[in-house]
């Protein structure tokens, strides 16, 4: 007799009878996981964007920084070389 793999889960999960404080303590634990889960991942996407956010200020500030020396090179009369 060949039993598929949700027959045979089927059969232990049968063998598995449960008391209403192990059912309520595994769906709290469930609860409490999907709740840490959600909240890591809505941190985790929040961070994303303030990391991309920053990557941006920076390279503003630092074209800014740039074309102000190069303004100031060319004011003076002296060469811009790399």
């Amino acid at each position: 007799m060949n039993a598929t793999w949700l027959e045979t889960f089927r059969s232990n999960l049968a063998h598995l009878r449960l008391s209403l404080g192990g059912r309520l303590t595994l769906g709290i634990g469930a609860l409490i996981a999907l709740a840490g889960t959600s909240l890591f991942l809505g941190l985790y996407r929040i961070q994303e964007r303030q990391i991309s956010q920053q990557i941006d200020a920076q390279a503003e500030a630092l074209l800014s920084e740039m074309l102000v020396v190069r303004q100031w090179v060319a004011e003076y009369g002296g060469a811009w070389t790399t």
